[in-house]
């Protein structure tokens, strides 16, 4: 059986590929032109509403790009008092490549 890595990146390790503004706004301008271009699969986001007396909730973002081969699934959860901690939306983002690598289950996501 072929092993399969997770890769976790905390805010450090984010921080330590020095991605610039520059990079960020181009991998946006490729992403929308990729959707003009019918090339993005972007679901309705869901909403998952905990019994709490409308304290919060959570918001499920789920789209694929074709292009990159790539899906992910994004997970904010949005409740009021957490802006007294932090800030009042706090996100879990899973990417995941759609196929699996020749060398073995996919552990990089091709960087521009």
């Amino acid at each position: 059986m072929t092993s399969v890595w997770l890769r976790y990146l905390t805010g450090a390790d984010i921080d330590a590929l020095g991605v610039t503004d520059a990079d960020i706004v181009g991998a946006v301008e490729d992403v929308l032109a990729d959707h003009g271009r019918g090339q993005v699969v972007f679901e309705p986001r869901t909403h998952l509403v905990p019994d709490n007396g409308g304290k919060g909730h959570f918001n499920i973002l789920r789209g694929h790009l074709s292009a990159m081969q790539v899906s992910g699934v994004k997970v904010v959860g949005d409740f009021v008092g957490n802006f007294e901690r932090a800030t009042t939306d706090i996100a879990v983002a899973n990417l995941i490549l759609a196929r699996a690598e020749a060398s073995g289950v996919g552990t990089r996501l091709p960087y521009r």
